[in-house]
């Protein structure tokens, strides 16, 4: 009977040890997926915004806002293709991003003959968990619909 009683008493530590360190982990895991989710939502919060200063460029950036009077501003998302991509992984906060502009029947915006496209790489890798944040806007030249994406990752 006390073999049992042992054996049980064991038993019981083992499984009350392995549900606290469970615990700690999964907390662990959840708490810095969370922050990327927290990190990744400011960003295209920032982004949707006129910016900091509202009139930025290149030299007085803060806040990389791309709209104007709650619009799509194709010159400040082409002002913010123009900045280093170094500046721009540091203002969008991520080492990899990709941000574009299409209309709603997947035609692409254009400034000047380019697509509006932002790629810290050529393509977005396979092999990462990527967040996509995604919005319906007015381009403020045409007032037509846009899909504005921001997709983001970890290197």
């Amino acid at each position: 009977m006390t073999d049992m009683v042992a054996s049980i008493a064991v038993f019981s530590f083992f499984l009350v040890t392995f549900g606290v360190i469970w615990n700690v982990s999964t907390d662990e895991v959840t708490s810095r997926e969370n922050l990327k989710e927290f990190k990744g939502q400011y960003t295209f919060e920032i982004l949707r915004s006129e910016g900091s200063p509202p009139n930025w460029n290149k030299t007085n950036i803060t806040d990389p806002g791309i709209y104007q009077s709650g619009k799509l501003d194709r010159d400040k998302f082409q002002k913010l293709d123009d900045l280093t991509r170094s500046r721009l992984r540091q203002l969008l906060r991520s080492q990899g991003y990709r941000l574009q502009a299409e209309y709603l029947n997947e035609t692409p915006l254009r400034s000047s003959g380019d697509r509006l496209l932002i790629n810290s790489t050529e393509k977005i890798p396979a092999n990462r968990s990527v967040r996509t944040y995604r919005t319906i806007t007015l381009d403020q030249r045409t007032g037509k619909r846009v899909e504005l994406s921001f997709y983001r990752w970890s290197s």
